[in-house]
């Protein structure tokens, strides 16, 4: 026997195997059964571990999802889809069907999203999806899809997503069928990724500056700063002793300045109303002597009430010194307190900008 001839009896034998061990799955299969009527047809997919259901409460789009049947679902098996009305969703990741099965599914004019990840989906079983003008998702992760496959795609008018890891694509051909369809999102877009990659490690790395000097500044502080911690502290209490004091004087003159005001203006009324009555009846010497009396006891009011709010008003300035004074140092304290904390946190900082920066950089060399 020539080695030519034993070339072709093994490569017989290999396929005779491979059309065997493919019956004995099918064999595993419940046999296609004809559905007459929707109704037929979904008790089909549900005994085969499929899910039909609507996509929202309010419309009658339906979505069917074979996933938990991948083992048991067949080309043939697709044909339900034909007896159902208005599928916009259909579920055939890690399913057994290959490229005859989407002759079924190109006829389900209304489908929108087509997830057929994993599957034995091929070039010539693309060809099958030209005609379907509604789909805007397609999913073809993990198949055979090669470049052939994109060209076919070009002729979905309403494509928005397409998922083609995994497969036999390049990127030329990626940038080509964007060059079509400028808003399609391709997943993975190896140009997009490569830039995306590199934003993200400039990003990186300015961050990683910042980091470093920041810690910078946080050892120079620590250094400073700490030893002073306890003296600070000890001041600051001081001046929050001293600003409550002058609050405790403050508040009350404030009250008695707003009290003084207050009979400042009684007294004025009262005079004003004297008066008028005293300019009613100029002859009444009674009423003369008594708007008289309101007038001096207006002014000495109203000095009375000048005298207590210059006594506030000094008590006042005191007091927002003193909690001026109080608020710095309660801020000098605080710093000096933290500043051991913010340099062990600027070193952690540090260590996390550096980890970030090898992981940009090892995402754009393995996208290069």
């Amino acid at each position: 026997m020539t080695r030519t001839c034993r070339s072709q009896l093994a490569l017989v034998v290999l396929i005779a195997g491979a059309a065997q061990q493919s019956l004995a799955q099918d064999s595993n299969s419940p046999a296609y059964k004809p559905a007459a009527n929707a109704k037929e047809a979904v008790a089909r997919i549900e005994e085969l571990g499929g899910v039909v259901r609507y996509v929202s409460r309010k419309g009658d789009s339906l979505e069917v999802d074979f996933q938990l049947s991948s083992k048991v679902v067949t080309d043939a098996h697709l044909q339900y889809l034909h007896q159902l009305k208005n599928v916009t969703v259909l579920r055939l990741k890690n399913t057994r069907i290959t490229d005859a099965g989407l002759t079924h599914v190109s006829k389900v004019a209304t489908l929108q999203r087509l997830h057929l990840g994993k599957t034995a989906v091929t070039d010539v079983g693309i060809q099958h999806l030209a005609s379907m003008q509604e789909l805007t998702y397609l999913n073809l992760y993990g198949t055979a899809v090669s470049n052939a496959g994109l060209e076919t795609l070009k002729k979905l008018p309403k494509l928005e997503q397409l998922f083609i890891g995994q497969t036999k694509t390049t990127e030329s051909a990626i940038a080509d069928l964007q060059k079509t369809a400028p808003k399609l999102q391709v997943s993975p877009d190896p140009a997009r990724d490569r830039q995306r990659a590199r934003v993200s490690h400039d990003i990186a790395k300015a961050a990683l500056t910042r980091a470093e000097q920041a810690l910078v500044v946080a050892q120079e502080n620590e250094k400073k700063l700490s030893p002073q911690a306890p003296q600070l502290k000890k001041e600051y209490e001081v001046a929050k002793k001293r600003a409550d004091e002058t609050k405790k004087q403050a508040d009350p003159a404030r009250k008695k300045s707003d009290d003084s005001q207050r009979r400042a203006k009684d007294a004025q009324k009262q005079f004003d109303e004297a008066r008028k009555r005293g300019e009613s009846k100029p002859k009444d010497k009674g009423r003369a002597k008594q708007a008289q009396d309101k007038k001096q006891a207006a002014v000495e009011a109203q000095k009375r009430a000048d005298q207590d709010k210059q006594a506030y008003e000094q008590l006042k300035k005191k007091n927002d010194t003193a909690q001026a004074t109080a608020n710095e140092l309660r801020q000098r304290s605080s710093r000096a307190s933290r500043a051991k904390g913010n340099a062990e946190d600027g070193k952690v900082a540090l260590d996390a900008a550096r980890k970030q920066v090898e992981y940009a950089r090892a995402r754009v060399d393995t996208l290069n």
